[in-house]
């Protein structure tokens, strides 16, 4: 007379859980099956070390076929390959989801002009920059901070100061931050700058990416780009 998977369950744990058999085609039956493995002792190791894990009981399953040569495999076999990968360190525990940084905010329209103005004016001769200096307003503007700049950086020592001129009224701190990039910026190729404000260009990731259009954006804005 054979036992059937009701007569099982009838039993006491140590005895119906050596009866149970793996069968891959009945949802019912690896349901009963994982729960019995789970009581076992090499179940609640598995568990108390983080390891039971839907990923890793296919990964048994997968091992004791292949170790048996059958598919319906027993308890005791199912057993067998959990506590041998276990101790080779087979089994991984659940990875945790890493979250990925925000993407960077894209190029303002200014910021884009700002860039191709910067990159004619490092690739064309002083009359190629005038010339479109008089027929782009935009371009024009840009030359006109350069020089301004240029000026505040090593102003004429004996330029005549005219007293009755009205002071200007005090501009808000930049910070230390801005200042730093702003002058850096200065300095840099035309191919560095694009390569930093890039996302997909960017050595060190979008993350830096973001901080230096950050940075751009604010050096702009205070007029120091």
């Amino acid at each position: 007379m054979s036992v059937t998977a009701e007569d099982l369950e009838h039993l006491p744990y140590n005895d119906r859980h050596l009866g149970r058999i793996f069968t891959p085609g009945c949802k019912e039956n690896v349901k009963l099956f994982i729960r019995d493995f789970r009581a076992t002792s090499v179940g609640r190791q598995l568990k108390e070390a983080g390891l039971d894990t839907g990923e890793n009981l296919d990964l048994i399953v997968e091992d004791a076929q292949t170790q048996t040569g059958h598919e319906d495999v027993t308890m005791k076999e199912f057993e067998a390959s959990a506590r041998r990968m276990f101790l080779i360190g087979d089994l991984k525990p659940k990875q945790k989801q890493v979250e990925q940084p925000p993407a960077p905010k894209p190029l303002t329209a200014s910021q884009q002009a700002w860039s191709e103005y910067r990159i004619f004016s490092e690739s064309r001769t002083s009359a190629e920059c005038k010339a479109r200096a008089r027929v782009d307003a935009g371009y024009a503007t840009f030359v006109r901070k350069n020089y301004e700049r240029e000026f505040a950086a090593s102003p004429v020592g004996d330029a005549v100061v005219n007293l009755n001129e009205k002071t200007p009224t005090t501009k808000k701190a930049v910070p230390a931050d801005v200042s730093a990039y702003a002058a850096r910026y200065r300095t840099m190729s035309a191919d560095a700058a694009r390569k930093e404000l890039s996302p997909g260009m960017n050595p060190q990731g979008p993350a830096a990416a973001a901080e230096a259009n950050r940075l751009f954006e604010a050096s702009c804005a205070a007029g120091l780009i």
